[in-house]
């Protein structure tokens, strides 16, 4: 007699088989080394496609970097990580900021380029998410409407940022 907790096997096959496709689809296309990005229904709905994905990269950052400075990142590498355009990345940006998730202030780096740091706020974060699961799918669309305001353009004058 089987147990009823005994895994179906083809299951964790198909588990293990959909990596494996998405690899060789990749490895076909000449990408020897395929980067992959993991973002969650309720991400994309929380802060749309773009959003969900930076989102989802601040935080593996975030982790791995200084969590009291942060992290920098230019658009440039954002658009190779993300594989979005910079129109994208900075409405993505725009969205995060004006949610108070992320400040972003423009600052030097080592080489002198002026460049966005990143800092997470996560309690705020969570206080939104949270929030965002108590609303109704198209009150919420509502509501992330008010945050896409369009982005001023950043001038980066010496030393400082001028919005």
């Amino acid at each position: 007699m089987e147990s009823s907790t005994a895994v179906d096997p083809r299951r964790v096959d198909k588990k293990k088989e959909y990596p494996a496709l998405l690899d060789e689809l990749l490895r076909s296309a000449g990408i020897d080394t395929p980067k992959k990005i993991t973002v969650t229904p309720e991400l994309v709905r929380f802060l749309g496609p773009s959003g969900a994905m930076m989102l989802n990269q601040i935080l593996y950052w975030h982790v791995r970097g200084n969590k009291s400075k942060g992290f920098f990142k230019s658009d440039a590498a954002w658009s190779k990580e993300l594989g979005l355009k910079r129109s994208a990345i900075i409405g993505a940006r725009a969205t995060l900021e004006a949610m108070q998730i992320i400040q972003t202030p423009v600052k030097k780096t080592a080489t002198g380029a002026p460049t966005n740091h990143y800092k997470l706020d996560f309690e705020r974060l969570k206080t939104q998410f949270s929030y965002f699961m108590t609303v109704p799918p198209n009150k919420w669309d509502q509501i992330l409407r008010t945050y896409k305001v369009a982005p001023a353009k950043r001038r980066v004058t010496v030393g400082r940022s001028v919005a």
